[in-house]
């Protein structure tokens, strides 16, 4: 998640082990010899700044994804960081992001913050086949059961109408035939209308913060009626093009989200590889 403008600094006075590990490609991530840190601020609800002997760097949550800053639960999924490192801290480092941050886990007198978010509904939990990832894909499942944090029919608006719950995400297919960057409309998900909807504004998404589609304004599908979003920018008839630049939907596994225009997620769901 890029790192939002936030007015001012949430000075954080904590005292924070600060581990340095390897990160193994499709492994769990691991511990080696702790060396104390400072807590300075929290960013959003998976990134916050820390403080080591050689100056500040960032850090971001392994494994999870909060929702950013502007989005439904954005705001109270930081602040929720924030009550979960509010005491002594240790940090695990596993790698670096595409944006040079520390990758790390966050443990609170033995508890995981990672597994605390998700199952708290203030993040989603990112695919993966290794013990800390099965981990959090079930916090996340008895989030969602719950319906707690962003899982929640309440969503962010308490203005907003009862959550329409009806649509689902009938059939993906996220990895076709050849190269996938040649193949973008042949990577594609389908809705399935259980009652006419209104689908103006809502939007489709990967577990990720980079790839959303906006359905246009008064987009309509009627009880039954079955809709494909092609990656591509070239849709079948019938089918909507969301013109990404580049495959979205992982091989290896993802989650499609369906939210409503008032951010409440209306339907998910989760694919393994193969």
């Amino acid at each position: 998640m890029a790192r939002p403008s936030v007015p001012g600094r949430t000075r954080v006075i904590l005292v924070v082990w600060f581990v340095v590990a390897a990160a193994c490609a499709g492994g769990d991530p691991s511990s080696a010899v702790p060396v104390p840190v400072t807590v300075v601020e929290v960013i959003d609800g998976d990134s916050l700044v820390v403080r080591t002997a050689n100056g500040e760097m960032e850090v971001r949550l392994v494994g999870v994804n909060a929702p950013e800053h502007d989005e439904c639960f954005g705001p109270q999924a930081r602040r929720i960081l924030e009550e979960a490192v509010s005491g002594p801290v240790r940090l695990d480092q596993v790698g670096t992001d595409r944006f040079g941050r520390t990758l790390a886990r966050l443990t609170v007198a033995g508890g995981d913050v990672g597994d605390e978010l998700v199952g708290a509904g203030a993040a989603l939990a990112l695919s993966g086949d290794g013990d800390y990832a099965r981990r959090l894909i079930a916090s996340e499942r008895d989030a969602r059961k719950a319906r707690r944090g962003l899982w929640s029919p309440a969503g962010c608006d308490a203005s907003a109408p009862p959550i329409a719950d009806v649509v689902d995400i009938s059939d993906i297919r996220p990895d076709p035939p050849g190269p996938d960057e040649d193949r973008l409309e042949d990577e594609w998900v389908e809705l399935t209308a259980r009652a006419s909807v209104d689908l103006g504004g809502w939007v489709l998404r990967d577990e990720s913060s980079r790839h959303r589609f906006r359905f246009p304004d008064g987009f309509v599908l009627a009880a039954g009626e079955r809709l494909r979003i092609v990656s591509g920018c070239r849709p079948p008839p019938g089918a909507l093009a969301w013109c990404a630049q580049g495959p979205v939907w992982n091989n290896d596994g993802d989650s499609v989200l369906l939210v409503d225009r008032w951010g409440r997620v209306v339907a998910h769901r989760r694919y393994d590889p193969g």
